[in-house]
């Protein structure tokens, strides 16, 4: 069949050439389309549960809304595990299901557990709604604003109403959170002393602020011919509206207006997160993408959104589009990818050009590149994959297998018509004949090279989980350019020799300069080497052995450090500080990063946005650094970093990159490469063991970063209801609930509509009754009678202590401590950390430890990737042996595969020393080459052996 189509090919040379050119145009026109991304999608299937419970403790939140949520979740058909967190006043569930399920799948199981659930949650919380779909890499960049002289109200209300609104509009863009500003809202203070005065119940001054705004709606009537709409305009459309609002009639008969009993402003938000930029008050819009969105087009559409928006703004408003873009990494990954392709790509050239010497035969090697990638390009494209560090690097490590295909065709055409020519003219061949035949001679070699090729990548797709979601794309990628380049080697190679060899005696002259110096210079040495052959040998066993014994004593680690360009730090200051005092540290780290000459900007976020999947309390902040990376030694930066961070008092740092800090957070659900979680039923137990666990921890000298996310007790104020006191005043529990929920949290009862802004109007007592416990204790409560009591008179207020947050996973309460691994041995570390815990830490009474990571992946990689090699390596040597008819010259070539060890042993150990999985693909295609330059090898031996004895 391949004989069949070779001959083909060279009959119809012009066609295949026409189509050749078709297919690169083509390919070409598609490239431009293809998305671009900086990792393949790794995303589990991930459904975030949110719920907002305002007002509700920690405690309450994960025993009232939490706890019924992972109820109905836990055990869904697909689920892997089930993580929580329960904060002030939210609730986050995050439910993981296995790999094999789709995202819509995994959203349809969850949204049908959770029908019906709203009955079982309290009245105060909202509906369970899901979070946006997006990927682990879906939040594409960071978008901040800052402003001179407009207030950060009235920029958080353009930002809400017309710049988020504007971006969420455009196609592949899911989410966008915003951090930072003062959210605007309506306030009405009631003046309890006023109130006492009218005879006026809080509850009825709630009901008639929820009354003072309606819309009205009359039906239609029709005349003259025409159906008139009815409408009233009975919304509020400002605070003269709500002064002006009924109430009741005082005992004169005087309307009682809204006015005459409450203060009416705009206000704030009482906040729960905030921003800065670069150490100046700012507000941060966090875009995500679509799962399938092109991040790099995307991320250059919304640049131009913004800049069409920036000309709506007020003149002091300054946007800065590029305080994160993952664009950047992903422009600087290609043109590295990119720059490679191009440099081997000219390396061939002159290669090529220097032992062939003919133009002709370079050029016709050379065509097989470009075919073969965008032949790769079309598979790719058809299967849904990207453009990203994998699959380019996947077809950049292939270049030099898909143009030695070509090579070795042109070579064996060049040579077998160089003999022909030297025949009498009488002997000699056809020139068609002599290039078919050329081309059927060595296509059997070829086909077996390339098919060792692809059985030696076989073990990157088996791999399951992250692993086989990463690397899978490099495999396919790798595969398929493989599959392309013998294509290419069957039919445009011989085509384009039929074409251009043609007619070109002075061409043939015979092999190079170069390669006959090469061949003088190589005689004597091979002459010597079968001389002496024992010590060769022993020499060589001598290497093979010596690097193997290198192998135990170098590092593992699952992907390579990234050099991103940008920092990501976590910074965390003691539970339970309020949102202004946390801001002053975070300003402070921002000035001492901003003084470092290789920062460029800093942009911080902390605590939490409204609606957002991000459980972060007021403590916890986020910064991405944008740096001038050109030469920057990332690793010495942060160690730098570290140092000069650790002058900030009362704070844990963390330091990483944000892309491996995503990759990282979706392993173990924290921002950094190890995390070790503590399960067991009593808090104070887990907490004294994870103190324990950090000694054991900073023990170990490659750690850095240590931090337990403690659940720490902090203040609380406590309104304990005296159920007697309550009967005998005639109070209900949900009334005298109401009264505190109003007087301190605040009651929102209507919503204001200021096209094309939407307000809360909120019901809340003056500051002055929320300054302090004794404030509070002061709020009056009005009883049926009229008459009116103090809080303090129907409960006790007081001070205690209760946790800031609660972490559960699988239904277990859990204590996580976090910490990065530096210098590269993850599992080295790891397994020496798990020896000194199981040697030092007592776990009896239920307690279980579990460390999760990187390095998990990495194992798992690894076994893989031992046991189909092992099974590859079979597949080998049973093609050798059909190929060749011998077991001996089958393992003669497989004994390339451990001497070619040596060299790429030696090259890690002088390197980083870490055995990564990059470095393992490493080896796989080092593998594949040595096999196939063994194929290459017997055959001409064969060859040789048959032909000249």
């Amino acid at each position: 069949m391949l004989d069949r189509l070779i001959d083909a090919s060279i009959r119809g040379r012009l066609a295949v050439i026409v189509l050749t050119v078709v297919l690169v145009v083509g390919g070409l026109v598609l490239t431009e389309e293809m998305a671009v991304d900086v990792l393949p999608d790794v995303s589990s299937p991930l459904v975030t549960v949110l719920t907002e419970v305002p007002g509700m403790a920690p405690e309450e939140v994960e025993q009232m809304v939490t706890y019924p949520v992972e109820a109905a979740l836990v055990g869904s058909d697909g689920v892997r595990r089930v993580t929580s967190t329960s904060i002030q006043g939210f609730s986050s569930v995050q439910v993981e299901f296995d790999w094999n399920v789709g995202m819509q799948e995994a959203r349809q199981t969850v949204t049908e557990r959770l029908q019906g659930l709203g009955e079982a949650l309290p009245d105060q919380a909202g509906a369970p709604f899901l979070a946006p779909v997006t990927s682990i890499m879906g939040e594409i960049m960071l978008v901040g604003f800052t402003a001179d002289t407009t207030s950060q109200m009235e920029l958080r209300t353009l930002v809400d109403f017309t710049v988020r609104r504007e971006l969420l509009a455009m196609p592949g863009v899911a989410a966008i959170s915003v951090y930072g500003g003062d959210r605007q809202q309506f306030v009405v203070e009631p003046d309890p002393d006023r109130l006492e005065q009218a005879g006026v119940s809080l509850a009825r001054l709630l009901e008639a602020t929820g009354e003072a705004s309606a819309t009205i709606s009359g039906g239609f009537f029709t005349s003259s011919g025409y159906e008139y709409p009815i409408r009233g305009f009975g919304r509020v459309g400002g605070l003269e509206d709500l002064r002006t609002a009924f109430v009741t009639r005082g005992s004169d008969g005087v309307p009682i207006l809204l006015g005459d009993l409450a203060e009416l402003r705009m206000g704030a938000v009482p906040p729960i997160g905030g921003a800065s930029i670069n150490a100046r008050p700012g507000i941060i819009l966090v875009i995500s993408k679509e799962p399938a969105a092109n991040t790099v087009q995307l991320t250059r559409d919304i640049e131009d959104r913004l800049e069409s928006l920036a000309t709506t703004l007020p003149a002091d408003v300054e946007v800065h589009p590029d305080l994160f873009q993952q664009a950047h990494f992903i422009d600087l990954a290609i043109g590295n990818v990119r720059n490679a392709l191009l440099l081997s790509g000219l390396l061939v050239i002159l290669v090529l050009f220097a032992f062939l010497a003919s133009w002709r035969t370079t050029v016709i090697s050379l065509a097989a590149i470009p075919t073969s990638v965008l032949l790769t390009v079309l598979v790719l494209r058809a299967t849904g994959m990207t453009f990203n560090t994998m699959t380019l690097g996947g077809i950049a490590i292939a270049v030099g297998v898909l143009v030695d295909d070509a090579i070795v065709f042109v070579e064996n055409v060049f040579r077998r018509l160089s003999e022909n020519q030297g025949l009498a003219e009488a002997e000699q061949a056809p020139f068609l004949e002599v290039v078919g035949e050329a081309a059927r001679e060595i296509k059997g070699p070829i086909v077996l090279a390339n098919f060792t090729i692809v059985v030696v990548f076989l073990p990157l797709l088996f791999l399951t989980g992250l692993e086989g979601r990463l690397l899978l794309p490099l495999g396919v990628a790798y595969v398929t350019t493989i599959v392309a380049s013998l294509l290419v080697a069957l039919t445009l190679t011989p085509a384009l020799s039929a074409w251009l060899l043609a007619g070109t005696n002075e061409d043939l002259r015979g092999r190079s300069w170069l390669s006959r110096r090469l061949d003088a210079l190589y005689d004597p040495v091979l002459r010597w080497s079968l001389g002496h052959r024992a010590p060769i040998l022993v020499g060589v066993g001598v290497l093979l052995v010596g690097s193997l014994a290198l192998v135990p004593g170098m590092g593992r680690s699952f992907l390579p450090e990234f050099n991103e360009g940008t920092l990501n730090v976590g910074l965390a200051t003691l539970p339970g500080t309020s949102l202004e005092e946390s801001e002053r540290f975070g300003v402070a780290v921002e000035e001492i990063l901003l003084a470092h000459p290789s920062v460029i900007s800093t942009a911080r976020r902390v605590g939490r946005a409204e609606m957002d999947e991000h459980a972060m309390g007021s403590h916890g902040h986020e910064l991405e650094v944008r740096l001038h990376a050109a030469g920057l030694n990332m690793a010495e930066f942060m160690e730098e970093m570290r140092e000069e961070l650790s002058v900030v008092p009362g704070t844990n740092i963390s330091l990483d990159q944000p892309i491996t800090h995503r990759i990282d957070h979706m392993l173990t659900g924290v921002r950094t490469n190890l995390a070790v979680k503590l399960f067991g039923p009593d808090r104070e137990r887990l907490q004294a063991l994870s103190r324990e666990l950090e000694e054991i921890m900073r023990s170990e000298g490659s750690i850095r970063d240590i931090l337990t996310d403690e659940q720490t007790d902090v203040p609380q104020l406590q309104i304990l209801p005296d159920r007697d006191r309550l009967a005998l005043h005639g109070v209900s529990m949900a009334e005298f609930g109401a009264v505190i929920e109003t007087a301190v949290g605040g009651r929102v009862v209507d919503q204001v509509f200021l096209d094309p802004a939407v307000f809360d109007l909120v019901v809340r007592l003056p500051e002055r009754y929320r300054e302090s416990p004794e404030d509070v204790a002061r709020v009056p409560v009005t009883l049926p009678g009229g008459e009116r009591v103090r809080i303090g008179d129907l409960a006790q207020v007081r001070v205690s202590f209760a946790p800031n947050s609660i972490s559960r996973e699988n239904a277990s309460r859990m204590l996580v401590t976090q910490a990065n691994i530096v210098g590269g041995d993850l599992r080295g570390t790891v397994t020496r950390l798990r020896e000194a815990v199981a040697e030092r830490l007592d776990l009896s009474g239920g307690y279980v430890v579990s460390f999760e990571g990187q390095f998990q992946q990495e194992e798992a990689a690894s076994r893989t990737i031992l046991l189909v090699s092992i099974l590859s390596l079979l597949l080998i040597f049973l093609a050798l042996y059909l190929q060749f008819g011998s077991a001996a010259q089958a393992g003669l070539i497989l004994l390339n595969l451990p001497l070619a060890l040596v060299g790429g042993i030696l090259v890690v150990r002088l390197g980083d020393g870490i055995l990564s999985i990059a470095v393992l693909i490493g080896f796989i295609t080092l593998f594949g080459i040595a096999v196939r330059n063994g194929i290459i090898l017997i055959s001409e031996y064969n060859r040789l052996v048959t032909e000249e004895g």
